[in-house]
């Protein structure tokens, strides 16, 4: 009966020389290569849960970078407007013994004309020099304001109301060389009066918010703030060298009055003034008087 002798598994013969160095079977390697796997399997999870990461951090930035140029659009959107609002405050206290102050006088904020036969114009000048006093807008030019029946101009102004307790305003047309302003104690004088006026002119107060200023950029006929209710109606053509007035009427302190000049009717009917440049007093005038 034949009998076999088993091979030798790898590894050296141990009558072989330096017999002292380990001796490896496929067992062994099996072994390793079975722990490797693992390790490699590990690495592999690694790898992908931080590639995973850095995608879902591009996505983020993206997102983030993508909410920040919506808000700074939307900020810019909001400056614009909340720069047209008004808020001021005051801590005047009034001494019911003394004697109510004199009127003062200011001229417009804004004055700008608009057409209904080209209701969707603008006619806005661009005047950099523009600059905000104490008592309305002056500008680097002279300013010519005009109001026609022949093409439909009107001008819308805005006046704004000034100190505390002077809030009973009426509108002042100078016609003639007497400034309402003389002995107002404003240091101005009266040099500038209305040069052409006839017809009838109505002065409409205008549905506007009172703490908002209007645009005079985007001001057209079509975008103009609707007439709410009729101020005054003055004969221009009987009121030659005069000063017209409207009632009175109340100008909350710090508030926008919106008014806007326009021809009774389609009969000849003009109005035009101009506002200086060194001496910035226009013939319209809003007075304001003591309320308290």
């Amino acid at each position: 009966m034949a009998s076999y002798t088993p091979l030798l598994r790898q590894g050296k013969f141990p009558n072989d020389e330096d017999d002292h160095e380990p001796h490896f079977s496929s067992v062994d390697v099996c072994e390793c290569n079975l722990h490797s796997g693992k390790r490699a399997d590990t690495h592999w999870k690694k790898y992908t849960w931080t590639l995973k990461f850095a995608v879902y951090a591009c996505l983020a930035s993206l997102v983030c970078t993508f909410l920040n140029i919506s808000f700074l659009a939307l900020r810019q959107d909001v400056a614009t407007a909340v720069s047209n609002e008004v808020k001021y405050t005051h801590n005047a206290v009034h001494d019911p013994n003394e004697p109510p102050p004199d009127p003062i006088s200011t001229w417009p904020d804004l004055a700008a004309q608009i057409s209904q036969t080209a209701p969707g114009t603008v006619f806005y000048e661009n005047n950099t020099g523009r600059r905000f006093t104490n008592f309305g807008m002056a500008y680097p030019t002279d300013r010519t304001f005009r109001v026609t029946a022949g093409v439909r101009t009107s001008t819308v102004v805005q006046f704004r109301g000034r100190d505390f307790g002077m809030e009973k305003c009426t509108l002042t047309l100078v016609m003639g060389m007497t400034s309402p302003t003389m002995g107002h104690g404003h240091g101005r004088d009266a040099s500038e009066h209305a040069y052409t006026a006839r017809g009838r002119l109505d002065v409409w107060q205008l549905a506007q918010a009172t703490n908002r200023r209007l645009d005079p950029e985007r001001l057209s006929w079509n975008t103009r703030p609707t007439r709410a209710r009729l101020l005054t109606s003055w004969d221009l053509a009987t009121a030659a060298s005069a000063t017209l007035r409207s009632d009175e009427f109340a100008c909350a302190s710090t508030s926008i009055v919106t008014l806007e000049l326009a021809c009774a009717s389609a009969s000849d009917c003009a109005l035009a003034f101009v506002q200086p440049r060194e001496q910035p007093e226009s013939a319209l005038l809003l007075i304001q008087r003591s309320s308290l």
